[in-house]
């Protein structure tokens, strides 16, 4: 498989639903930016499709995630209007939030299980936040900092699941 067909299997055309990243086909990296919730750059998650998942967070990893903890920030923001009213889906990682948008849905990636920092900037957006939570017990606990949740079946993910299966999934859970 090539980059270019992996990255079409994770998500597709990005454009389609203004996805903000960097390609960087030479290296085939994949640089996702990360946002304050009032819209500051103040990090990224790069992804290394080639590198080994268990090395995370280092330099050799899939998954390089740069950013200040204590600073609120979330992958998505950019793609979302944060003033509208309609439901805003809270997912762990960045392919599950592209897996969301691709079905028309707003949804922010926090790159975490646990976000408590964030629990408060939900709570002050003017829509409900429902999280869309992996089904084992760390995913569960996203389900404590949003509105609503939907728990996938344990060994499910959305971005393993084609987009009509995860539309009628959440249409069914909603």
């Amino acid at each position: 498989m090539t980059f270019h067909e992996h990255i079409k299997l994770r998500g597709g055309c990005f454009c389609k639903h203004r996805i903000n990243c960097f390609v960087d086909s030479e290296n085939q990296i994949i640089t996702f930016p990360l946002w304050t919730t009032n819209g500051k750059l103040v990090g990224y998650q790069r992804y290394d499709w080639r590198a080994d998942k268990l090395r995370n967070n280092s330099d050799k990893g899939k998954y390089y995630t740069y950013r200040d903890k204590n600073i609120l920030s979330c992958w998505g923001v950019d793609c979302n209007d944060l003033t509208s009213t309609e439901d805003l889906f809270v997912v762990e990682g960045v392919w599950d939030a592209i897996s969301v948008l691709n079905t028309g849905r707003r949804c922010v990636a926090v790159l975490s299980n646990n976000p408590q920092n964030l629990k408060v900037w939900f709570r002050t957006l003017p829509c409900k936040t429902i999280a869309l939570c992996d089904g084992d017990k760390a995913g569960k606990m996203l389900s404590k900092v949003c509105d609503k949740s939907i728990i996938l079946p344990e060994g499910v993910d959305c971005n393993g699941m084609d987009l009509s299966t995860l539309d009628n999934y959440l249409k069914e859970n909603l």
